[in-house]
């Protein structure tokens, strides 16, 4: 491992960091997608209504935090990629 600085291998940890992070988001959303639209056998009305407000809630939710983590996760990959 010649040629590894610290400050190399800080924007290489934090950019797999943030992508394992963003890779988990899209699963979060994929899994609420599907909720949304195969949705759980739930005989109340109620809950059925309350169960989809949840999911699409927690989509939004993830869909911010990966509006946020790209540039984040972009910007470290960048500067990691422009030490070598």
């Amino acid at each position: 491992m010649h040629g590894w600085t610290v400050k190399k291998v800080y924007f290489y940890a934090l950019s797999f960091i943030l992508l394992a992070f963003m890779i988990y988001n899209i699963g979060q959303i994929v899994w609420r997608l599907s909720e949304i639209i195969v949705p759980p056998p739930i005989l109340d009305l109620e809950s059925r209504k309350a169960n989809t407000y949840f999911n699409w809630r927690m989509m939004g939710e993830n869909m911010v935090y990966l509006a946020v983590c790209f540039p984040v996760f972009w910007y470290h990959w960048k500067v990691a990629r422009s030490l070598e």
